[in-house]
């Protein structure tokens, strides 16, 4: 699988990052380490984690986290991989509460060190924003970790434009890292409730956000890396290929313009071969600026297509009529 180095960063990267998410929750122990295997023999080595998964689950335990610890340890792998998790993220009984705190984000921390025996985290996310917060406190309680050596390089997950223009102009005049990556959800299909507003209400979340036009220009503008949460939609394309449509994902992705996508990843995929849902995570490698999706699978025959993925140059002609077909019509 193709690596890349991470720009503002010395880490070399798989361009595909495997999401961990259904950890210990829907996938078990056994099923979470032969996922890890095959990404490994793939030439995998972006993993991401994040303290709040699994703790959904009656126990409160982050599952995620200690399985890929687990796997770490028994397969001698800490060297191999570059780990990414998540911290500050809202506590489930408590959705109203920030726990972007000094406080809180040290406790995820030490939790997520002692979870993954690690004694540094690669690349560190604030899971959420704290608004109410002056990013000159959030970037300098992240630059504490950094100089303890806790964490390498720090990023914004479900961050909006304004606090990350904010954070943006702050790292330029001040010393210090800045965020190095944006990871709020993005993938090629478009939910026909919510179209492509920033903030992401459809998934009943409003602290999750979403890269809107704006928001992938800024992108495109300062050429911040994007690691994108829900890359696949949750399989739109792939389920739309196999005809195993939900009558939920229906609801969310079922309309003309995702249609129209389709038809057109089609056509490519019988001149290249690779499955409609490739194409999708290809698409979003064709950008101008650097992208890793973050794709979550439940087995390891999905992960089939990852190298030659990562190993495809999809056409500017076809990239640019995707991108004028999420962004441009109809919105």
């Amino acid at each position: 699988m193709k690596k890349v180095r991470m720009a503002g960063t010395d880490l070399t990267l798989s361009r595909i990052c495997l999401g961990t998410d259904q950890f210990g929750s829907k996938l078990s122990g056994q099923e979470a380490f032969r996922i890890l295997d095959h990404f490994r023999d793939l030439g995998g080595n972006f993993l991401d984690t994040a303290n709040i998964y699994g703790k959904w689950l009656p126990d409160g335990i982050n599952h995620s986290e200690r399985l890929v610890g687990q796997w770490l340890r028994e397969r001698k792998a800490a060297q191999d991989m570059v780990v990414a998790t998540k911290g500050g993220h809202y506590d489930l009984d408590h959705p109203g509460i920030s726990r972007v705190t000094r406080e809180g984000i040290r406790a995820d921390l030490e939790e997520s060190l002692w979870s993954l025996g690690l004694e540094r985290i690669d690349f560190y996310w604030l899971h959420r924003d704290n608004p109410a917060m002056e990013m000159e406190e959030l970037i300098g309680i992240l630059e504490e970790l950094v100089k303890e050596g806790k964490i390498r390089y720090y990023g914004a997950s479900n961050f909006c434009l304004e606090r990350l223009e904010e954070a943006y102009a702050y790292a330029d005049t001040h010393r210090g890292q800045g965020f190095r990556a944006v990871s709020n959800q993005w993938s090629l299909a478009v939910d026909r409730k919510q179209g492509e507003a920033s903030q992401n209400a459809a998934t009943g979340d409003p602290t999750m956000v979403k890269t809107n036009r704006t928001l992938y220009e800024w992108h495109r503008q300062t050429g911040m890396p994007l690691v994108p949460y829900s890359s696949s939609a949750g399989g739109y394309f792939a389920r739309l290929e196999a005809g195993q449509m939900s009558e939920g994902m229906a609801a969310k992705y079922d309309q003309d313009r995702n249609r129209e996508i389709f038809h057109l990843l089609q056509e490519e995929s019988a001149r290249c071969g690779i499955s409609a849902f490739g194409l999708g995570q290809a698409f979003l490698l064709a950008q101008p600026f650097q992208v890793y999706p973050a794709t979550a699978v439940s087995s390891p025959d999905q992960m089939a297509e990852f190298a030659a993925i990562c190993g495809y140059e999809m056409p500017d002609g076809l990239a640019g009529k995707l991108l004028e077909e999420k962004y441009t019509k109809n919105c």
